[in-house]
């Protein structure tokens, strides 16, 4: 499974196989997810708008 975040609805949540094509609206953020602990809040806040905006 890949884990996804949706923006509709704004959480995380494990996507379906079909619907991880779909770039616009599912994010692919693995490495994200290895490097989160590392970043405090407002950095992970300023790196989910940049995704949005490259989506």
């Amino acid at each position: 499974m890949i884990l996804a975040l949706d923006f509709s609805s704004s959480k995380v949540r494990w996507a379906e196989k079909d619907e991880a094509k779909i770039a616009s609206i599912f994010i692919l953020y693995k490495a994200y997810l290895e490097n989160i602990k590392a970043c405090s809040q407002s950095t992970q806040l300023n790196i989910l708008k940049i995704q949005r905006s490259r989506g």
